[in-house]
């Protein structure tokens, strides 16, 4: 019989740390990159979480629970995404359609 592999150690400090730099630069993009947005579809378990219907700024991210806004995860097909050009003088323009009108 083969011996198990020994546990992991998790370091608490360190999650945090990473976790602390992540929403820091999150925080960065959301305040200085392309500003993106989106909408949580009527079809998502998710709706309902914020205003219905409002634009949130988020953040892309890997995996699969990629958009990132409103202190949550969310994947793909929870959400319209928007974004919006320099100058910010027009509204922002829709760049997925996962929900029929």
């Amino acid at each position: 019989m083969a011996n198990p592999s020994p546990l992991r150690v998790v370091n608490i400090d360190e999650m945090r740390e990473q976790q602390a730099k992540f929403e820091k630069k999150s925080a960065e993009l959301e305040d200085s990159g392309q500003k993106i947005f989106a909408r949580i579809i009527k079809k998502s378990k998710y709706y309902g979480q914020g205003r219905a219907g409002e634009l949130f700024p988020v953040v892309i991210t890997f995996g699969e629970y990629t958009v990132v806004g409103l202190g949550n995860q969310y994947r793909l097909l929870d959400v319209d995404l928007f974004v919006e050009f320099e100058g910010g003088d027009k509204l922002p323009t829709q760049i997925t359609f996962n929900e029929k009108k």
